[in-house]
């Protein structure tokens, strides 16, 4: 703080005391004046209004407070006091009254804050304008089949689906009969099924023949007597369908 500034301070802190008339530490003084004038010129000025008999001071727990001399007030009688009364209470409601208005107008003011400015608001009408037209556009072009697959690329579309058909039906031929014999293997025991290693092929040293009762088997065709031969897991796997 500059020493022309902290001159002032004097005359500042006696008539804030006066003002207030309450007791403040240097410190209370120091803040309520917004920090005005630096600490050092708070004390000076607090010991000179004090040396002046202008202010008095007090020491609590360690810490010194100061008040403006009483006997500078003219002395007020009891029936002065009552009188204002009536005029501390009206004050007391005004001042509530308009502590509420600011509270209201506070809260409007955070909600305006809050929300879009006018330029802002044009813009984004502006866009979502926009983004309707093209959600509405969609659906005619749809209609009018703008964008559709062309042929060369329907053709090759098909090509692959019928692909990955043969494809997936072809290894479920390969699979069902492995699995089904898996499965008569491991129930052999329960259906009475009897199992057998012989050469079934000339070309296949590994070939396994199963026989199995024709009863168990339900209704199929004499004719059907042998089913292709599978290679699948290095074995070439050869049903044969007996009637004993």
């Amino acid at each position: 703080m500059s020493k022309s500034k902290d001159a002032g301070a004097v005359p500042a802190i006696l008539d804030y005391l006066r003002k207030q008339n309450r007791p403040y530490s240097a410190v209370d003084i120091l803040n309520n004046l917004h920090k005005e004038y630096g600490k050092t010129a708070v004390v000076k000025a607090l010991d000179t209004l004090v040396a002046e008999g202008k202010i008095k001071s007090k020491t609590y727990n360690k810490q010194v407070v100061y008040v403006t001399d009483q006997s500078q007030f003219p002395d007020v009688n009891d029936t002065a006091l009552k009188s204002m009364e009536p005029k501390v209470i009206a004050m007391t409601q005004k001042l509530k009254e308009s502590s509420d208005v600011v509270r209201q107008l506070d809260s409007e003011l955070q909600a305006l804050c809050g929300s879009l400015t006018t330029d802002e608001e044009k813009s984004q009408v502006i866009q979502l304008t926009k983004e309707c037209g093209q959600v509405e556009e969609k659906p005619k072009s749809l209609q009018s089949n703008v964008n559709a697959v062309s042929p060369k690329e329907r053709e090759r579309i098909l090509k692959s689906r019928s692909t990955d058909v043969k494809e997936r039906r072809k290894r479920k031929r390969i699979v069902r009969i492995p699995v089904f014999l898996i499965a008569v293997y491991v129930a052999s025991s329960t259906f009475g099924i009897s199992l057998s290693r012989e050469l079934a092929y000339p070309s296949c040293s590994r070939c396994l023949s199963i026989l199995i009762p024709i009863e168990m088997l339900g209704p199929i065709s004499p004719d059907t007597h042998l089913l292709p031969k599978v290679a699948t897991f290095g074995l070439c796997i050869g049903l044969t369908f007996s009637a004993a």
